[in-house]
């Protein structure tokens, strides 16, 4: 499970740095408005809700040995 959690993590850490990183391109290019109306799209909002959805399930969802380390 810790494994699982590590995982979900870092992909969630590399979106969220790779979002972050275009986004500033876009500010420096003189795009963001194109950026922005692209990124409003409901894919993203469910990639989004499932991030969330993933995150709140590795807390809910702890094996023993999850627990016996908090």
């Amino acid at each position: 499970m810790n494994n699982i959690k590590t995982a979900i993590a870092s992909v969630i850490i590399v979106a969220l740095a790779a979002g972050y990183g275009l986004s500033q391109r876009a500010f420096f290019t003189g795009t963001p408005s194109e950026y922005s109306s692209q990124i409003d799209q409901p894919v993203v909002r469910w990639i989004a809700l499932l991030a969330i959805v993933l995150c709140l399930a590795s807390v809910l969802f702890q094996n023993d040995k999850d627990r016996s380390e908090n």
